[in-house]
């Protein structure tokens, strides 16, 4: 007898000696038999005082933690036989607290169908889900061991995953599985022991991984269904006889080996048997993507091996160990099924025809790990309506999103320095374009013409570099120029409108923030502005940009610029204003502008092209400014609105009270305040220093303030 037959007839010993003893659980709380096994931690058992086990029925909920007679545990375990011969078990909900399933835990539930093992199980025990009626089953990643005759016969289980953690798969582990179809032993898998598929008679398809050293007796034996035996050993297995596979299997399956290895199959004891011995082009496969190992760390996947490929699919960043960097030449071609990909963090190049007419792809988000996207990789995806492209892209090659006539948007960004000729050609649904700041559609770094060859519905352009570039003809299509709109940014309208080819558009914007079109030159003011109606950017006919609010013709509405500044003493804010609207002066709809809440000035907006300057002290401390323009019941066809530009702090010219100018505030300035009063004389005065209030005027009140400056020492 073998040590691990032994072993087991050992535990097959333990678990009947347990179920005749005197005390299977400790305890029974809340309807749960439980065993202690630590300070504060139990395991799920059973009632010994039934025969046949079977003590739960129906849908159970483990709950993870249990108070028995003030003292709370934890559920860590399900142990030996707790739901053996549960006929009348259909659902269990397992905690993440519970870490091993024990031997026989769930053996000959026949109405158990589906079951959950939550990450962080370690253990599934011998027989633990043998003669379930399970139809599905995933194993998560933390599983490390997997006992023999895990899912001795299940004839309901279809399918099976299995983690890359587990090292073997163990004695008779499927065996009698009549419904199962196929199976991927996972990449670190040394060993497939005896009998371990045994009897699987739907069994269609069998992956083996590149680690895989032996194979044990009758591991595959019965298995009269096999069509495809895949194994990606570099070295054949060792086969320990002839029985391993069914005489059926070496007669109708192919077995598909690495192709640099076809001829080590040909002549290995064993598999010398097969009848069809092929040589494929890739290395491995993994959760049903194939992969050509490129490096001792890389991978490139070089598509399904399901045809036709159906439905949602995801590239990992890593397989088997390996950082997958590439998708391969003609990967998905033509995978008109596909509905959505999922590209993982590690791919730096997608290939030519990559996605060649996968033209049931409905979007791309194409990951910042993307620096290459080759000829015509995307090409013929007619479904595609979105598309992002990472901001570490450096080459868009020829063709690459030719004929993706469901486009509408397209940024191309900053990190682009090379787009191959006709890159976006016959995407006629495409609407907007930005290129980013340092892109260029000219020889000198790569750039080929006919990119957006026939994109006819062309309406806005968007170049963000400051200074234009020359390009050649042609590049867009000739009606572009006339009826879409080139937006640059501002400041750089003349410097395109003298450039080859930019001249030729009609119609050149420059575009600006919210910042940018309110300070003056070299100011650094912050605005914000929302709410339903935020104030919005325009650009006069001469180029001057400015803001306006954002309910221009839109009734009983109100629209709210703020910002907030810091002043010192002194201190003056100065804007241009302008309002539009009803025709008179009369305060129908109301422009007004406040300082902390406290309003400055308030006007109605009336028909005048002309700005008008405002200016007024601040004062000292941290002052809230706010715009607004609220409009009336009625609506007026010309569009009514309040505007504002160049808005600056102008740091005082002198000193608050330095009425006479001699660099201090004393009694003399009160006398020249009073002298110029009198007299109407300013040759010898500073004015805007006599303003002591700040009320832009000097009169006696000013006399007053600077009186009470004098006594108080403070304004």
């Amino acid at each position: 007898m073998s040590r691990k037959l032994l072993f087991k007839a050992f535990a097959l010993v333990a678990a009947l000696a347990s179920a005749l003893g005197a005390n299977a659980y400790d305890f029974v709380e809340p309807g749960f038999y439980l065993n202690i096994t630590g300070t504060n931690t139990v395991e799920i058992t059973y009632n010994n005082s039934n025969p046949n086990y079977n003590s739960y029925t129906g849908n159970v909920s483990i709950p993870s933690t249990i108070t028995h007679n003030g003292t709370t545990y934890t559920v860590t375990a399900i142990g030996n036989n707790a739901f053996r011969n549960c006929d009348g078990l259909t659902g269990v909900s397992i905690p993440n607290t519970v870490t091993k399933l024990g031997n026989f835990a769930f053996y000959e539930c026949p109405s158990l169908t589906t079951i959950n093992i939550p990450y962080g199980v370690t253990t599934l025990g011998w027989d633990a889900l043998g003669k379930t009626g399970l139809i599905s089953v995933y194993i998560p990643g933390s599983v490390t061991y997997m006992g023999s005759e895990m899912f001795y016969y299940c004839t309901s289980l279809r399918s099976v995953t299995l983690p890359e953690s587990i090292t073997y798969i163990d004695m008779r582990s499927f065996q009698g599985c009549t419904n199962l179809t196929r199976i991927v032993i996972p990449n670190g898998v040394t060993t497939i022991y005896s009998d371990a598929f045994k009897g699987c008679t739907s069994l269609q398809e069998v992956t083996i991984p590149r680690t895989t050293t032996t194979i044990k007796s009758g591991a595959f034996s019965g298995c009269t269904a096999l069509t495809t035996v895949s194994c990606f050993a570099t070295t054949p297995p060792s086969l320990y006889n002839d029985d391993v596979f069914t005489s059926e299997a070496y007669s109708n399956a192919t077995l598909q080996v690495p192709s640099a290895v076809q001829s080590a199959y040909q002549a290995a004891n064993g598999w010398k048997r097969f009848n069809n011995i092929n040589g494929v082009n890739y290395d491995f496969v993994l959760n049903n993507l194939k992969y050509v190992i490129t490096s001792s760390t890389t991978v490139k996947c070089v598509g399904p091996t399901v045809d036709p490929a159906t439905g949602s699919w995801y590239i990992p960043g890593t397989a088997c160990g390996y950082d997958v960097t590439e998708i391969g030449e003609d990967a998905f071609s033509n995978c008109s099924r596909i509905t959505s990909i999922t590209i993982g963090p590690k791919v730096t190049k997608i290939s030519k025809r990559a996605f060649y007419n996968c033209s049931g792809l409905t979007g791309m988000s194409i990951p910042n790990s993307v620096i290459y996207i080759g000829d015509f990789a995307f090409s013929g995806c007619r479904g595609m309506t979105s598309l992002t492209i990472g901001s570490n892209v450096q080459e868009i090659r020829t063709a690459a999103f030719n004929n993706c006539s469901g486009l509408t948007s397209v940024v191309i960004p900053n990190s682009v320095t090379y787009v191959g000729g006709t890159a976006f050609a016959s995407c006629t649904s495409l609407s907007s374009i930005v290129i980013g700041e340092n892109c260029r559609f000219n020889d000198a770094i790569g750039w080929s013409m006919n990119i957006f060859l026939d994109c006819t519905s062309l309406s806005s352009i968007t170049c963000l570099s400051k200074q234009a570039w020359a390009f050649e003809e042609p590049m867009f299509p000739e009606s572009t120029y006339t009826t879409a709109e080139l937006l640059v940014p501002g400041g750089s309208e003349a410097s395109y409108r003298a450039t080859n080819y930019w001249y030729k558009f009609s119609q050149i914007k420059g575009t600006y923030t919210l910042d940018e079109a309110l300070n003056v030159e070299g100011g650094d003011l912050h605005f914000t502005t929302g709410g339903v109606y935020p104030w919005i950017v325009m650009v006069s006919d001469d180029d001057v940009p400015y803001a306006q609010s954002g309910n221009a013709g839109v009734s009983s509405t109100t629209s709210t610029l703020t910002a907030t500044v810091t002043a010192v003493d002194g201190d003056i804010l100065s804007f241009d204003f302008k309002a539009w609207g009803e025709g008179s002066s009369t305060i129908w709809d109301r422009c007004s502008f406040s300082i902390n809440g406290v309003e400055q000035i308030a006007c109605g907006a009336y028909q005048n092209e002309e700005w008008e300057t405002y200016s007024v002290y601040l004062p000292a401390g941290v002052c809230t400014l706010e715009w607004s323009y609220t409009k009336d019941a009625s609506v007026n066809p010309e569009g009514d609105y309040f505007a504002i530009k160049a808005v600056q702090l102008i740091a005082p010219a002198s000193t608050r009270g330095d009425v006479n100018g001699d660099d201090s505030v004393n009694i003399a300035d009160v006398t020249a305040l009073i002298d110029y009063l009198l007299s109407g004389n300013a040759s010898s005065i500073n004015l805007n220093a006599a303003d002591c209030n700040q009320d832009s005027s000097v009169n006696i009140s000013d006399v007053t303030t600077l009186i009470d400056y004098l006594l108080s020492g403070s304004w």
